[in-house]
């Protein structure tokens, strides 16, 4: 083999075979072009926890019964004894109607009334001085007469006991609708007849609040519940009463309901009230970071990662915290790897390499 003496040749040459090598061994590759293509994530793998769930949500104050009152005879409003926020009683007054139609057909009746009463004693009378003149189909008549006009005066007085519309239950007047003079229906015949006024109960209450559905299995009824009043700073302790039989398809919310029995009426239908309920105690649970779930269409989902593949799954979550979820679920154990990071990176069935989060 002839040498070459880099010190006898040209310059040129020299470059030449500096360039192109002196040997026939081909180049090493450092990382091929699928490795340098992939996306790199963090995650974690579960680890077990002690967690105590906590429920909280905003409700609301509503009352225990509530009414629209309704005239129950037709006239015009003459007064109003009460106006919003006056509390009253059962049985009391709350407007006095007047129909002077109604007060001459109670004064026609109360003559013929006495008219068929007066007739029907002389008729008893005639028949004791001169038993057998006359006959009993009379006397029958005569009573029947009385009967059917004493009847109808009586349903003119309870019509005319209507026109004082009362207070079927003790409450506070809530709204008032309409003013004196005011021509008025019965609103039993009238479909169009709007309320005289609005009552609300205010020493029963029902407060209501919506849990998430996917709290539901953690809601029973007996559980202990503490209510707050931002409005009142005030904080008290009670139980759910009993829980709505179905699920709010429109919020997917399952209520909760305290019945609410006060002295006097502080509290006030409408009002703002948070709700916190203390689930049971979960200990020894696989957890992981809150930042590896998602939300779509109501369910809780997450990334993992297998054999490097990147895959969908759903989050039973059966506690959490501020920082962490108590899982459970097909396929999750102490090595599932938790996209934490990176997420947004990734689709499924991406390949991918991971590192584990700090």
């Amino acid at each position: 083999m002839r040498e070459f003496n880099f010190c006898n040749t040209s310059p040129l040459v020299a470059i030449v075979l500096v360039l192109c090598g002196c040997s026939d061994a081909p180049a090493p590759v450092s990382t091929s072009a699928a490795q340098a293509a992939m996306q790199v994530v963090e995650v974690v793998t579960p680890v077990p926890a002690n967690f105590e769930k906590t429920l909280t949500v905003v409700g609301i104050i509503e009352p225990l019964q509530s009414v629209e009152v309704m005239p129950l005879e037709s006239g015009f409003i003459a007064d109003f004894l009460v106006d919003e926020g006056d509390a009253v009683q059962k049985g009391d007054v709350l407007v006095r109607l007047e129909n002077p139609i109604l007060n001459r057909e109670k004064q026609a009746l109360e003559v013929e009334a006495d008219v068929a009463n007066k007739a029907l004693q002389r008729l008893t009378q005639a028949m004791k001085g001169a038993a057998g003149l006359i006959p009993a189909v009379d006397l029958e008549q005569a009573e029947a007469t009385f009967a059917r006009t004493s009847a109808a005066l009586s349903v003119a007085n309870d019509r005319l006991a209507f026109l004082n519309v009362t207070a079927p239950f003790d409450g506070v007047i809530a709204a008032r609708y309409l003013h004196p003079g005011a021509v008025v229906e019965n609103g039993q015949l009238s479909a169009d007849q709007m309320p005289l006024l609005s009552l609300v109960q205010c020493k029963s209450l029902r407060i209501r609040l919506p849990f998430p559905e996917r709290d539901a299995s953690f809601l029973n009824r007996g559980d202990s519940v503490t209510l707050y009043f931002p409005d009142l700073e005030r904080t008290v302790s009670t139980r759910i009463g009993r829980l709505a039989s179905e699920i709010n398809n429109m919020e997917h919310t399952l209520d909760a309901l305290v019945d609410w029995k006060q002295p006097a009426c502080d509290l006030r239908p409408g009002m703002y009230v948070e709700g916190a309920v203390f689930g049971n105690s979960q200990a020894d649970v696989l957890s992981v970071p809150t930042a590896v779930r998602f939300e779509r269409d109501g369910l809780s989902l997450a990334y993992i990662v297998v054999d490097g593949v990147v895959k969908e799954i759903a989050l039973k979550v059966i506690a959490e915290d501020k920082t962490r979820l108590a899982i459970q679920g097909a396929g999750i154990d102490a090595t599932t790897q938790f996209i934490t990071a990176g997420r947004g990176l990734v689709s499924v069935g991406d390949r991918t390499q991971v590192k584990r989060a700090s």
